[in-house]
Parts: structure tokens; sequence; C-alpha cells
């Protein structure tokens, strides 16, 4: 199997770099770290690209930040595919380095993830391998399955949940109570979630116990046939 070259400008962005390099090893990719500025070890910079495809190398990542040309200059010297990964900054937020990054001329191409993307950036250097190493894929198909596992797993205990088209925002209710009259405004979707008839009615139930009350809804906000007529 190829390797993985991950090369940092600076011992400081190690503590990012570490999430690329744990995701490389959870694929079992051999991977080397450098630290090579583009701009103070420019000489090193352009012989570690020159070299990388003869030391057995597949894909380089390059990690910088605030005038991040690192990834560009390596790219520069090498017909091996070149991954960005721009470093948050004080100064921008990272912006700074994101552009350095992702502005690159034609014909030399960086392939640059979000900033601080470590973890993204060895999945993809994980995917260009897995282009002639049917092993590899089958990994990285068994990864991804796991992702959707989870998730699936997250909302098994939703089925419920129905998507109302029509409904945005939330439900509003006024309760009467010793001639005080009390406020209401439950969200319909929590999360990106939308909530279920269950799910509504246990929290209005919920609001008007606590104020030993009964409730008038009335639908100002809402259709509320949406929910299966008044349906609470």
């Amino acid at each position: 199997m190829k390797k993985v070259l991950v090369v940092m400008g600076s011992d400081s962005d190690l503590k990012v770099m570490e999430k690329c390099v744990d995701r490389l090893k959870s694929f079992a990719i051999p991977a080397e770290v450098r630290i090579c500025s583009a701009h103070r070890t420019p000489a090193a910079a352009e012989q570690l690209a020159k070299n990388a495809a003869a030391e057995g190398f597949g894909v380089i990542i390059a990690a910088a930040g605030k005038a991040a040309h690192l990834g560009g200059v390596l790219a520069a010297y090498t017909t091996l595919p070149v991954i960005g990964v721009p470093m948050g900054t004080s100064v921008m937020g990272g912006m700074d380095s994101l552009l350095s990054m992702v502005q690159m001329p034609k014909g030399i191409p960086v392939a640059c993830v979000a900033i601080d993307g470590a973890d993204n950036a060895a999945i993809l250097a994980a995917q260009m391998l897995a282009l002639s190493d049917e092993a590899l894929a089958g990994k990285l198909r068994q990864f991804k399955q796991e992702m959707a596992d989870e998730v699936m797993s997250r909302i098994g205990g939703l089925d419920d949940v129905e998507t109302v088209g029509a409904i945005s925002g939330g439900m509003s209710m006024s309760s009467s109570s010793s001639g005080n009259t009390y406020s209401f405004y439950i969200l319909l979707k929590e999360n990106g979630r939308t909530r279920s008839n269950a799910q509504m009615a246990e929290l209005i139930t919920g609001a008007t116990q606590d104020l030993d009350c009964e409730l008038s809804v009335s639908a100002s906000t809402m259709d509320m046939s949406a929910l299966g007529g008044s349906g609470i």
C-alpha cells in the first residue's frame, strides 16, 4: 500500500493534525509526519515534494495557517495529489489560511478541506488510495456504513416523528386560570426534527399541569389540520 505524507508548517499544527494521523491508522494506512515551512525552509519543501513518489508516498497532506502556501509549494514540485488543511488562526479564524490554500492558479491544484478539517483530509486521502486498493475500498465502505448505522440508532426512537411540510415556527397558545392568562409558544421542531403529535401533547400537558389550569388552544401560527385536526 502507498503511504501518506503528512506535512505541517509548524509543530503547533500537531494538535489538530493528530486526528488526521489517527484516522489514517484506523484504515491501516502507513503515514509519515514531517514539519517543513514553505517560507522558512523552501528548499527543503521542494526536495520533500520531489522525492515523495520515489519514497513510496501516494498522497500528500499539507497543513498550514495564515499565509498558508505549503500545499501549493508542494503541489508545484510533484504530480502526487496534494490535500490542504487550512489551520484555524487567531486573526481571521482560519479564513486567511483557507483562501491562501483554495485559490490556487490554473495547473497547480490543491484539494482543500475545511478549516481544521484533519479528519476529512485523512478520509479523502484514503479514498484516493482506494482507487487502486480494493481492500482499502472495503474498509471505507464499512466506515461509511458504521456512520449510517450510528445515525439511524440515534433516531430509532423517533419513528413516530412526522414530516409536516407546511408547518414552520411553532404553535401559540393561551390558558386562563383564576383570571390570569398564560401564553405559550412551543417549537414544532427541535434540532431540525419535527415533533410528533405525542411529543407536542406531552409538552402542552406538562406546561398546563405545572400551572394547574385548563388549556384552550388557538392555532394562530399553524394549520392544525396538518397535525390531524386538533390532534392534541
